[in-house]
C-alpha cells in the first residue's frame, strides 16, 4: 500500500512540472491531429492537476494550411477534483489575442472537415457529464472573428477590444444562463454584402416567416442578464453599389460610429427579447442620437420600443416606435421600401436640420415642428392619422397626411386630407422667406388665417382645395400654386369671395368688402391677374352690384376693365390705379349709361349723368381728389 502512495505522489509531482506536462499536451495534440485528421499545435500549457489550466498559443489551420482558429492564451478555474464529479463547475475563464478566421468560395465551409470528423463517431458514453459555469470572472481581450463568404456574398468582421462577464448561473444541460453583468469595451462589426459566386438557381427562395414557429431559439433556452454594457462601438455595413455612398444617410453604407449603449434586465422568451435600452450614437451622415431611451422588445420580424424618448442636438421625439421586417439583414440594406414603421408620436418636437440627414435639399432650414400623431408605412410609403404639426406661436396644422416617394423629395408627393390649419404671416414669411416678394402683397392684415380641406403637394408644387377663413373674411378656394419660394413661383386659383375686406388687403382705402366668384392666376414677373363676378363691392363708401371685372396688379399698378350693372351705375370702364406714388392716381376711361353720383358717394348734391369720359385723378377720398375728367355724349341732370 505504501508503494502505491508513493508512486501516486511521485506522479502528481511530475504532472506539476512544465516539461511533464508540456510532452502530454504534444501527445494529446499529436494524437488528436493524426487521428481526427485536424492540424492542431498547443505552444505550451500548465496546469494543476485537479483545477486549473493555462493554455498558451493554440492554433488548428484547415486543409489550405490557413489559420482557422489561433488563441494565445486560455485560462481556465474548474472544480476541485473535476475528474470525480459528476458535474462540472468553471469559475473563471480567460481568452486573451483570438483569432477566428472562417471562409467559403463555395459551398464547403474551410472548418467543415472539423465538423466531419467530429461526427464520425458515437459518444462512448451516453450517459454525459453536467457542465455548469459559476463564472465570478471572464476576461476577453482582443478578440477577433472573421467570416469570409464569397459563396452567398457576405463578409462579417467583429473586433472586440475586451469583454468581462460575471454570471450567476450557465448551465448547458438545462439550457438554461442568468448573467450578472457583461461589460463590451469597443467592439466593431463590419458587413459586406456584394454578389457572390452562388449561382442564382441554388440562392435558396427566403422563405415567409410562420407564426409561432421559433427561429432565434428553437431550443428554447432561458436567458437574461442584469445589465449588458457596450463602450465605444463601432457599426459598419455596406451593400455593393455601382456609386458612392451619398453624404447623407444612405441606407446601403451605413456607419454608426461612438456606440455607448446598456440594457437593464434583458430576457430571452422563446423568440423574444426584452430589456431597457439607453443609447447614444452618431452617423457617417453626421445624424446623431445623442439619448435613446426605452423598453425594447425584439424578435427574428420586429424591433419595439416604447417609453420612447429619443433626443438629438435639434430635435426630440417620443413615445413608441417599431420596425418590422421579414429578414432583417436583407431588408435593412432597403430599409426604404422594406422596413415597416409604426410610431405613436406624442410631444415630440423635429427640427429640419435632422430631417435634412434623410432628405438633403432641407439642410439649410432651421426650422423647429411640434408633432403628435400616429405613424405607419414605409419610408416610401407612409401615413400619418390623428396628425398633428405646430411651428411658432401662430402655426398648426391637422388631418390624415400620406407621404409618397421619400427621400427623392423632388418627386415625393404629400396628401393632406381632412386639414385643418391655422397660420399668420408672420409664421409663413419666416417658413417661406421670398413669399413676400413672389405674391407682391402683404398677407399681414389677413390676421388669423385658417384652412379646412385637402392639401396635394409635389416638389415645390401644391393643389389646395377648401375653406380659408381670415379677419378680412374667407374664400372658398381651388389653389394650385408652382415652384414655391423660387423666383419662377406662379400661382392659379378660382372660387368664391365670401365678404372679403380686398381694399385692407390689397392697401386700397376705397375699397371695402367684395363677395362673388373669382379666378386668378399669377407670377413674380407678370404680376396678379383676374377675373372677378362680384355680387357685392363696397368701394367709397357704396355698395356696388353685378360687377364683372377682369385685369391684372403688377407693380403697384391695378388695371381692369369693369362691366357694371348696379342700380346706380350701369358702365363699362377701364381703371389704371398707380398705388406706386404717395398718393393714389386713377386713370378711368367709361362709358356710362345710367348714373347717380350722389348715391354713388362720389358727389355732395344731386347729379346724374350719362355719356363717355375719361379721367385723371390723384386722391384716396372725395375730400382730397384733385385732377381733370372730360365728358363727351354728356347728359346731366340736377
Amino acid at each position: 500500500m505504501g508503494g502505491i502512495i508513493v508512486l501516486v505522489l511521485v506522479l502528481w509531482l511530475l504532472i506539476q512540472t512544465p516539461y511533464v506536462q508540456n510532452r502530454l499536451v504534444d501527445y494529446a495534440t499529436k494524437t488528436i491531429s493524426k487521428n481526427l485528421n485536424i492540424p492542431i499545435s498547443i505552444g505550451s500549457v500548465n496546469f494543476s492537476l485537479f483545477n486549473k489550466f493555462a493554455i498558451n498559443d493554440v492554433l488548428v489551420r484547415d486543409r489550405s494550411k490557413d489559420t482557422i482558429l489561433h488563441a494565445r492564451h486560455i485560462r481556465l478555474n474548474i472544480s476541485d477534483w473535476f475528474f470525480l464529479k459528476k458535474d462540472i463547475a468553471i469559475s473563471y475563464a480567460g481568452l486573451e489575442d483570438v483569432y477566428i478566421n472562417t471562409y467559403r468560395k463555395d459551398s464547403t465551409w474551410n472548418y467543415q472537415f472539423i465538423l466531419d470528423a467530429l461526427s464520425s463517431g458515437e459518444p462512448s458514453n451516453p450517459k454525459s457529464t453536467d457542465l455548469k459555469m459559476n463564472i465570478t470572472a471572464l476576461e476577453l481581450k482582443k478578440i477577433r472573428y472573421k467570416v469570409k463568404d464569397a459563396w452567398r456574398g457576405e463578409d462579417q468582421d467583429l473586433n472586440i477590444a475586451a469583454v468581462s462577464l460575471s454570471a450567476d448561473l450557465i448551465d448547458l444541460k438545462q439550457k438554461k444562463i442568468k448573467l450578472n453583468k457583461l461589460a463590451i469595451y469597443q467592439p466593431s462589426f463590419g458587413l459586406h454584402q456584394y454578389t457572390g459566386r452562388r449561382p442564382k438557381s441554388m440562392i435558396p427562395k427566403t422563405q415567409k416567416r410562420i407564426s409561432g414557429t421559433l427561429y432565434w431559439n428553437p431550443g428554447q433556452w432561458q436567458i437574461s442578464a442584469n445589465l449588458i454594457s457596450l463602450q465605444s462601438g463601432n457599426f459598419k455595413s455596406d451593400l455593393e453599389t455601382n456609386r458612392k455612398a451619398y453624404d447623407y444617410f444612405d441606407g446601403a453604407h451605413m456607419h454608426f460610429s461612438a456606440i455607448n449603449a446598456g440594457i437593464k434586465n434583458l430576457r430571452l422568451n422563446n423568440d423574444s427579447l426584452f430589456g431597457e435600452l439607453s443609447l447614444n450614437t452618431k452617423e457617417r451622415s453626421g445624424f446623431e442620437v445623442k439619448s435613446l431611451q426605452a423598453n425594447v422588445k425584439m424578435d427574428p420580424t420586429t424591433m419595439a420600443f416604447t417609453n420612447l424618448s429619443i433626443e438629438t442636438p435639434y430635435s426630440k421625439i417620443g413615445n413608441a416606435f417599431s420596425m418590422g421586417y421579414e429578414y432583417f439583414t436583407d431588408d435593412m440594406a432597403d430599409f426604404v421600401n422594406k422596413v415597416r414603421m409604426e410610431g405613436n408620436i406624442t410631444n415630440s418636437s423635429v427640427n429640419l436640420k435632422d430631417i435634412a440627414f434623410f432628405a438633403p435639399s432641407l439642410k439649410d432650414e432651421n426650422i423647429s415642428l411640434g408633432l403628435n400623431g400616429k405613424v405607419k408605412g414605409f419610408v416610401s410609403d407612409l401615413v400619418a392619422k390623428e396628425m398633428r404639426i405646430e411651428y411658432g406661436n401662430l402655426t398648426a396644422l391637422s388631418g390624415e397626411l400620406h407621404i409618397e416617394g421619400l427621400p427623392e423629395v423632388e418627386t415625393t408627393s404629400y396628401r393632406l386630407t381632412n386639414a385643418t390649419a391655422i397660420s399668420a404671416a408672420k409664421d409663413l414669411y419666416t417658413l417661406l422667406p421670398s413669399l413676400k416678394k413672389s405674391m407682391g402683397i402683404d398677407l399681414a392684415p389677413m390676421g388669423a388665417i385658417s384652412f379646412k380641406g385637402d392639401v396635394m403637394a409635389r416638389g415645390d408644387n401644391m393643389d389646395i382645395k377648401g375653406l380659408l377663413n381670415t379677419a378680412l373674411g374667407s374664400v372658398s378656394t381651388n389653389t394650385n400654386l408652382k415652384q414655391i419660394g423660387s423666383n419662377a413661383f406662379n400661382f392659379s386659383s378660382n372660387g368664391t369671395i365670401n365678404g372679403l375686406e380686398a381694399g385692407k388687403l390689397l392697401t386700397i382705402n376705397q375699397l371695402g368688402n367684395v363677395a362673388g366668384k373669382y379666378s386668378v392666376s399669377g407670377t413674380a414677373q407678370s404680376g396678379i391677374n383676374f377675373n372677378v363676378k362680384l355680387s357685392n363691392l363696397a368701394f367709397n363708401s357704396y355698395n356696388y352690384t353685378d360687377i364683372s371685372a377682369r385685369g391684372s396688379y403688377l407693380n403697384d399698378i391695378l388695371e381692369t376693365a369693369l362691366d357694371i350693372e348696379d342700380k346706380n351705375l350701369i358702365a363699362a370702364l377701364s381703371v389704371q390705379i398707380n398705388l406706386a406714388e404717395k398718393m393714389p392716381r386713377t386713370i378711368v376711361d367709361a362709358q356710362i349709361h345710367l348714373s347717380d353720383l350722389k348715391a354713388l358717394n362720389l358727389t355732395s348734391m344731386p347729379l346724374t349723368f350719362s355719356g363717355k369720359t375719361q379721367m385723371d385723378l390723384t386722391g384716396n377720398n372725395p375730400d382730397n381728389i384733385n385732377g381733370i375728367a372730360h365728358f363727351t355724349d354728356l347728359s346731366v341732370f340736377r
